[in-house]
């Protein structure tokens, strides 16, 4: 069955928080407009009956994100789901929802649990850490109580900034104390370097792969991925192969951009709203080069790629490779997590 990935942002760059790295508002601010407002019924309505109308015998993802998506408020979602059912047919449908989890009350988990979304709760590790960039730690831990008592799956989304990534011990040690099974850790946009990165990773998975022989599992999105490339699989991850795919981000106005990271102004692929589609454009953002010093001689260029092409400073630099340093410190692990 085919599978669609819509990516919406109903509320646009809107956020009750104000969190210095955003990399959302990074972006919109590179646009002529920052935020586009609430999206409206009519922008829904188009949205899905060109969704449906191209689309059949498809699995539809529709993962809500912002700013911070609570802001349309529950009524939209009612209504953008009942909008769906009327056109679904055969079609399988799925719902995320990431959120800052400060506006989550018993209605909204009403709505998550009858739906089946996936929630992603983002928290930057423990309260002093987190605090620190978004002062919500309450009420992130009483939104993950909530979702426990309610049976809503959630993830845990955690931005590794440059004094978190310091901290692998005490981040895992957090994690394992609230009892969060399923996490992903995001290199904090052009403040992360790869040598950072590596050493978080060396300390981390080894405390990871420990906890694995003792019977204790925990998603890790970096550890995952890299097992299923030893599996000779697909990761799940958007570019942990190397190469863009057309991410479909809709904007509250009707917007089309390829990719989260770059929902500016030059990327723009058309509007919901008209029929003008630039696949030119999409073709060059696809294929768009760049420049990989290090990887032509790489010999895991086949497990990586060169990575998001968008966070791979994180990665590696002109001197140094965070990920092949770490396969090779860790091949024979990862071989024997992958011949499971």
């Amino acid at each position: 069955m085919k599978q669609l990935s819509i990516l919406l942002k109903p509320a646009s760059s809107k956020c009750n928080l104000d969190c210095s790295y955003c990399f959302y508002k990074k972006v919109a601010s590179q646009r002529n407009v920052f935020d586009y407002g609430m999206m409206k019924k009519e922008t829904v309505i188009r949205l899905l009956d060109k969704l449906f109308a191209e689309n059949e015998n498809c699995c539809f993802n529709f993962v809500f994100q912002g700013g911070e998506p609570s802001l349309a408020g529950i009524d939209f979602y009612y209504f953008f789901i009942e909008e769906v059912n009327k056109r679904q047919g055969n079609n399988l449908v799925t719902y995320a929802f990431q959120t800052n989890a400060s506006l989550i009350d018993e209605k909204w988990c009403q709505l998550f649990k009858k739906h089946d979304f996936l929630l992603g709760l983002s928290l930057d590790g423990f309260k002093e850490n987190n605090n620190y960039y978004r002062s919500n730690y309450d009420d992130v831990i009483k939104t993950a109580v909530l979702l426990k008592k309610y049976g809503i799956a959630f993830n845990i989304l955690t931005v590794l900034t440059p004094e978190l990534i310091k901290k692998p011990l005490e981040l895992f040690s957090f994690y394992q104390e609230k009892d969060f099974r399923y996490f992903q850790l995001i290199p904090c946009l052009d403040e992360i370097s790869p040598e950072d990165f590596y050493h978080f990773y060396s300390v981390f998975f080894n405390r990871w792969f420990q906890e694995y022989l003792d019977g204790r599992y925990y998603s890790v999105s970096f550890i995952d991925n890299l097992i299923k490339v030893f599996k000779g699989e697909l990761p799940g991850q958007c570019g942990s192969l190397g190469f863009c795919s057309f991410q479909y981000v809709v904007e509250a106005n009707g917007n089309i951009y390829p990719c989260d990271f770059y929902c500016e102004d030059e990327y723009l692929l058309g509007n919901v709203h008209n029929d003008d589609f630039n696949e030119e454009r999409l073709k060059n953002f696809l294929e768009e080069k760049r420049t990989l010093s290090l990887c032509h001689s790489c010999p895991y260029w086949g497990i990586c790629g060169g990575q998001c092409k968008r966070q791979c400073s994180s990665f590696y630099n002109d001197n140094f490779c965070a990920i092949q340093q770490f396969i090779i410190d860790n091949e024979d692990k990862l071989h024997y997590l992958a011949s499971l």
